[in-house]
């Protein structure tokens, strides 16, 4: 063998080598088994199923230029999909509860309380009417004058409900907390969302049967993912109108957003330009002490709101509106 052909050789091997260090071929020896051919739908179940739960490709091209060979990347990666699953309702939606609830709910927004607060006269109003009937008892000489304090205004509602897929096993209970929000407030706001805001209040003065069917329908009902800073930027951007100083925003959600830690800021900046900021939990983990990350993660919200509610049940949510109005 001359030398010219074993430098060949030798090159050759180094080449082999290198770009099997490289990944960039299939080695030598590798063998591939390739499976018998199935005929056309009479493939094993296994096989017909998508290796990822998110089967969908994206490829993405350098941008420093037109890909040619040897210059730039190609990379496949997979994107997540999300949208809206499906048009799901619970079965069965218990009522019951939703006069309590409703009148809890009340009594926390208005800010009504059982005790007695004595004012200053210079901060009432003098009744007269109450003053002359008292007189009647003292043959009609006025000896106790009544006052009468202003009635404090009612406030707005702003209902801000997390529609995303996680919270269909808790719909039954978040369609009872809308039902009994629809029935005691007049001004009422109710959004829904998951990536996005949908405006849901021009539809609650049809019935609630009625209600049920347009929310099926919603472009956000039972959507594939949550997002909380897209929705609050929309809100603060295009419903401006509605965060006033007198509006009680309640944000109905399990607070698994996908954003995590990032999702403060905004909510802390919503609770600034309004009277005060809630939120209702109705996850059952919420109360299982096996989840210590998220069991952070709802201290960490419950500093940025002024107050989170753990309502797994209806009992649970009379027994927290019971607590919040002491």
């Amino acid at each position: 063998m001359s030398w010219k052909y074993l430098l060949k050789f030798l090159l050759y091997r180094l080449k082999k080598d290198f770009s099997r260090a490289e990944n960039l071929i299939m080695p030598f020896f590798e063998e591939r088994v390739s499976a018998p051919r199935q005929p056309p739908g009479n493939e094993p179940e296994a096989s017909r199923e998508s290796p990822h739960p998110f089967p969908a490709q994206t490829v993405i091209i350098d941008p420093k230029g037109p890909h040619e060979e040897g210059q730039g990347w190609i990379r496949e990666e997979r994107k997540e999909v999300v949208g809206k699953r499906s048009p799901y309702l619970p079965p069965v939606i218990d009522l019951t509860p939703s006069q309590e609830i409703g009148r809890l709910m009340k009594r926390l927004v208005t800010g009504f309380s059982r005790r007695k607060k004595r004012y200053c006269q210079e901060a009432l109003l003098l009744d007269f009417k109450s003053s002359l009937r008292s007189s009647l008892s003292y043959g009609g000489k006025i000896f106790r004058l009544c006052w009468k304090g202003r009635k404090p205004k009612p406030r707005q509602v702003l209902l801000i409900l997390d529609t995303s897929g996680s919270m269909m096993p808790s719909a039954a209970l978040m369609l009872l907390f809308l039902y009994a929000l629809k029935e005691e407030f007049i001004d009422l706001e109710v959004f829904g969302f998951g990536t996005q805001l949908d405006y849901l209040t021009p539809y609650l003065d049809l019935p609630f049967e009625d209600l049920l069917e347009k929310l099926r329908h919603m472009p956000q009902w039972n959507f594939g993912r949550t997002e909380l800073c897209p929705p609050l930027e929309q809100l603060r951007t295009q419903y401006a109108h509605l965060l006033t100083p007198r509006t009680v925003a309640i944000l109905f959600t399990d607070c698994l957003f996908f954003e995590g830690a990032s999702a403060f800021p905004p909510l802390r900046e919503l609770g600034k330009k309004i009277k005060r900021l809630y939120i209702f939990n109705p996850h059952p983990a919420a109360k299982d002490l096996k989840w210590p990350y998220y069991h952070q993660t709802l201290n960490d919200f419950a500093r940025a709101v002024n107050r989170l509610v753990l309502v797994p049940t209806p009992e649970d949510m009379v027994m927290g509106l019971r607590q919040a109005l002491r």
